[in-house]
């Protein structure tokens, strides 16, 4: 079943014959901008003494948040077309599981975007002197984390969904919830620049567990073994909430009779 929405998402992927190029020239340029910010703040004896030193920090967080921007929006997204071409209905009354009809929906978006992910630390590898240390017990614990995070994400991505069921708008949450995360969970910057609240609310935040498993895997070739395991039990029990959150907003749409409004 899902094997069905890989094969309808690649064949209109793939129908964009310039968009590789766009990708990949949008990637080098996202890569250069950071590369001349961390020439910018490089200070001798500071965490980041090269623009290199800086950019092997940063290009972790910017492939983690490519991952997570994509995966929270594509089923908000694709679940309003839905709406405005009048398929929504069709849609949830067809015998596709629920649980199905959500990661079918954002599941080529999602490895997609992990492809791009991956793309993007290569170039920076090869034309911005990005330098990884994995060893291959922290490559392991790396692919564990790609695909908790991609669990945990789903997962808000389903909820994110259900509040769009109801409520018919939810760019501005979405948004809102993207920015949030990427301000306080060390994707561009260390947590421990923010004030101390902040910092606290940044431990308690799984995109934060997930830059720093990463980062440590990738970079150091070492497992943060606590915040992996955090990252996993969150995974797990986030799937079946999103689920359970966007069967609930249906319900509730079907009963006021708001199921087809957009």
């Amino acid at each position: 079943m899902l094997l069905a929405f890989l094969r309808r998402d690649w064949t209109t992927q793939r129908s964009y014959r310039f968009q590789f190029v766009f990708d990949i020239v949008g990637s080098l340029t996202t890569l250069a901008m950071f590369f001349f910010l961390g020439d910018l703040i490089a200070q001798p004896g500071g965490e980041f003494a090269s623009a290199e030193a800086y950019l092997s920090f940063a290009v972790v967080g910017i492939a983690t948040m490519q991952v997570v921007n994509t995966t929270v929006t594509s089923i908000t997204s694709r679940l309003r077309t839905e709406q405005t071409t009048g398929t929504f209905e069709m849609l949830v009354a067809s015998p596709t599981p629920r649980a199905a009809l959500v990661v079918g929906t954002a599941l080529f978006d999602a490895l997609w975007a992990i492809l791009w992910a991956a793309v993007l630390v290569v170039l920076a590898v090869l034309f911005f002197g990005v330098s990884l240390a994995p060893t291959v017990g922290s490559l392991l614990a790396a692919g564990v984390a790609i695909v908790a995070s991609g669990a945990l994400f789903l997962g808000v991505g389903a909820a994110l969904a259900g509040f769009t069921v109801v409520f018919k708008a939810a760019g501005g949450i979405v948004s809102i919830y993207v920015t949030a995360v990427g301000v306080l969970c060390g994707v561009y910057y260390p947590t421990s620049v923010l004030p101390a609240p902040l910092r606290t609310l940044s431990d308690l935040i799984p995109l934060t567990w997930a830059v720093d498993v990463l980062r440590r895997a990738l970079l150091d070739g070492e497992v943060e073994w606590g915040r992996l395991g955090l990252l996993i039990g969150a995974g797990v029990l986030a799937m079946p909430i999103g689920v359970m959150v966007f069967e609930a907003a249906v319900k509730r749409a079907m009963q006021a009779g708001t199921l087809a409004q957009y």
